[in-house]
């Protein structure tokens, strides 16, 4: 089934991303939402431009050069904690696809970790997660209108599900709830289920108890600020 969501987006977003076709590739997905894109090409430049705060949100790079984005977020928490500033969320944007690296990302203080290649509608996704932009709403068309509701209360069902699991150690549970959004997420175009679910079904299996509780934290959010609607007509 086709992606039917689309979205508008007005945040302001700091791209750190050393490579070029990468970064004009990033920006021009999110300009064309509708957000403001402060592009800097290096760590050095992200602090410098981050420091300052008037971002929604932060997209970096975590393989760069001299300061990489593990550095970059440490250096400007640092920063708004001593100025006083408002944390800014961070998303990590890796080509690292290993086991446990989404862990490591968040343990660092970013918000969430998103492996490339990245398509434009998990961009806006991200963006609209943690941007604030809680209100844009997600367009569903008519033919998807009456399997939206259900389908997200089976997911809210889902959250209860695995935080009782988790405390009982059930990893089984929480990898076959995990990969059951996997599959099903996309196909009602919410991209982000599909990636919770995976996640959580890599960590179950892995029994990583840590990211799988950082993953169904993230889909409760996700769950709770989401706002869907359909078109006039």
């Amino acid at each position: 089934m086709p992606n039917h969501l689309t979205e508008t987006l007005a945040a302001r977003v700091l791209l750190v991303e050393d490579d070029q076709d990468c970064r004009r590739y990033v920006a021009q997905v999110l300009e064309q939402a509708g957000c403001e894109v402060s592009k800097a090409s290096c760590g050095e430049d992200g602090i410098r431009r981050g420091s300052r705060g008037g971002y929604d949100v932060i997209l970096a790079d975590i393989n760069m050069p001299q300061i990489d984005g593990f550095e970059l977020t440490n250096a400007l928490k640092t920063v708004w904690g001593a100025r006083g500033l408002a944390p800014i969320p961070i998303v990590a944007l890796t080509g690292h696809a290993m086991a446990g690296f989404g862990a490591r990302c968040l343990s660092a203080g970013m918000a969430e970790c998103v492996t490339k290649p990245v398509s434009p509608s998990v961009l806006r996704d991200v963006v609209r997660r943690w941007s604030g932009e809680r209100g844009a709403g997600i367009e569903v068309p008519a033919d998807l209108a009456d399997l939206i509701p259900d389908f997200l209360e089976r997911r809210r069902l889902d959250v209860s599900r695995i935080r009782i699991a988790l405390t009982a150690g059930d990893f089984e549970t929480i990898r076959s709830r995990g990969h059951d959004m996997k599959g099903s997420g996309t196909s009602y175009g919410f991209d982000f289920i599909s990636r919770v679910g995976g996640r959580l079904e890599d960590a179950a299996t892995r029994r990583d108890a840590v990211e799988a509780r950082a993953s169904t934290d993230a889909l409760d959010d996700h769950l709770r600020n989401l706002v869907w609607i359909t078109p006039p007509g």
